[in-house]
């Protein structure tokens, strides 16, 4: 009889504890039993470490890991040392309060073949309490980049199982990205993956935590660092986009690097400032007619206004023409 192949199964934590006990009993619960399970503790001050080793003397699949301290603190670090201690020939990332249904190990497994690299599965959205309010759906995919960065795909980290060869060699996540780690990730992946090379398997499989009150908090709070992981995905998009000759999303790109200069100047932050108006330069010099009508769409466009006010704003602005010079 063929041996199942091992999944991996990677979950950074911090600070969940009774979070975290619920995502490992639905590990514990899957159909699917060849696995491994490896908890990456980022830091934690609770007892997460205990929960964990409750689970380790029931079930040796599970294992529990320290981040090491040369590693940036963060989910990132924590998924990349818990991908180069895993020995699974698939490896699914999975927060640790989010819930797995039974079957989320074996419906994926079974949708591999030999062109198949990546299977993504929907999911259910569900408040604090694991109420769930809706069901993600995928569209049919022609070009997952491009519906991806759209938002025509709703994924998210627990959503894609990938073969571990597909992996291997690649940077995974970007330790220094503080917000937009997914979408920093799954774009760089997703740029020359072709059709047939993935599955959207149009089923929920997991049950996906949102966490309102934290999300509209750190919405409403101007955020140096987190601004600046911003500026850093919407500029690799913009490059992407270029690359692709899609002037489409050259448009969109362009447009949210405007956005975050003027947020920027509205808080002073003159340093992203700088950094914004150097990223554009780097593209523009090579592209400089996409650039002229792109500026001449976004002065004519009423939508993007009241355009005269910012751009007063920016003319006024004696500290950022000091620091563009």
């Amino acid at each position: 009889m063929k041996k199942e192949p091992l999944v991996s199964i990677i979950i950074p934590t911090f600070n969940r504890a009774k979070l975290l006990y619920e995502t490992l009993v639905s590990v514990e619960k899957q159909t699917y039993k060849n696995w491994e399970c490896i908890v990456v503790d980022d830091g934690s001050e609770d007892n997460s470490q205990d929960v964990v080793q409750n689970f380790i003397k029931r079930d040796s699949r599970f294992i529990y890991l320290q981040r090491p301290s040369n590693l940036l603190p963060g989910g990132n670090d924590a998924r990349n040392f818990g991908f180069e201690n895993s020995k699974g020939d698939y490896i699914n990332w999975f927060d640790s309060d989010d819930v797995m249904l039974e079957e989320f190990i074996e419906e994926k497994i079974e949708k591999f073949t030999d062109a198949v690299e990546i299977v993504f599965c929907g999911f259910y959205r569900t408040d604090e309490n694991l109420e769930v309010k809706n069901q993600s759906n995928f569209t049919d995919s022609t070009d997952l980049f491009k519906e991806y960065v759209l938002g025509k795909q709703p994924m998210v980290t627990d959503s894609a199982m990938f073969k571990r060869n597909f992996l291997t060699n690649k940077k995974l996540f970007n330790s220094i990205i503080l917000r937009g780690q997914e979408t920093e990730f799954f774009s760089r992946l997703f740029f020359d993956l072709k059709v047939g090379q993935y599955i959207l398997l149009n089923k929920g499989l997991f049950l996906h935590r949102t966490h309102v009150e934290r999300k509209s908090s750190e919405n409403q709070t101007y955020k140096k660092d987190f601004k600046r992981s911003e500026f850093y995905v919407v500029n690799q998009l913009l490059g992407f986009s270029i690359k692709r000759n899609d002037f489409e999303l050259v448009q969109i790109f362009y447009k949210s690097h405007i956005n975050l200069i003027f947020k920027a100047l509205e808080y002073k932050d003159y340093e992203n400032v700088l950094l914004l108006k150097n990223g554009l330069k780097k593209y523009s010099k090579n592209n400089n007619l996409i650039f002229c009508l792109l500026n001449l769409g976004l002065f004519l466009n009423p939508v993007l206004s009241p355009v005269s006010l910012r751009l007063d704003l920016f003319l006024k602005n004696i500290k950022f023409r000091a620091y563009a010079v």
